[in-house]
């Protein structure tokens, strides 16, 4: 039996440091596996956080939409309570007179 304790021993020591460096192997991919689910973690976090703001503007537009046809069918109505009583104004983009209401001496200089 003593002959065999050598070759025992070193067995033994060769399975310690395997284990040993399976050890250290499953540490290893155990951090990476830490810092991976904190990346996911934060990559969330901020989708969320876009999401979330996102959702805020988006809300607050449908707000001032809603206010926009409020302030259009107010500005309707206001026409149409004194369309009666006000001559039609002219269209700001056709500024120029019509061809038959020009005198000659408007073009000379």
């Amino acid at each position: 039996m003593s002959d065999r304790e050598p070759g025992i021993i070193k067995e033994f020591r060769e399975l310690y440091e395997y284990v040993r460096l399976m050890g250290e192997h499953i540490n290893q991919i155990h951090t990476r596996l830490d810092k991976i689910d904190r990346n996911i973690n934060e990559v969330s976090s901020s989708h969320r956080n876009a999401i979330m703001e996102n959702t805020a503007e988006i809300k607050e537009m449908k707000e001032n939409m809603v206010n926009k046809y409020e302030l259009d069918d107010f500005i309707e109505k206001m026409k149409a309570s004194v369309a009666e009583t006000l001559p039609l104004l002219p269209l700001l983009a056709d500024k120029r007179p019509p061809v038959s209401e020009v005198t000659e001496d408007v073009y000379e200089e």
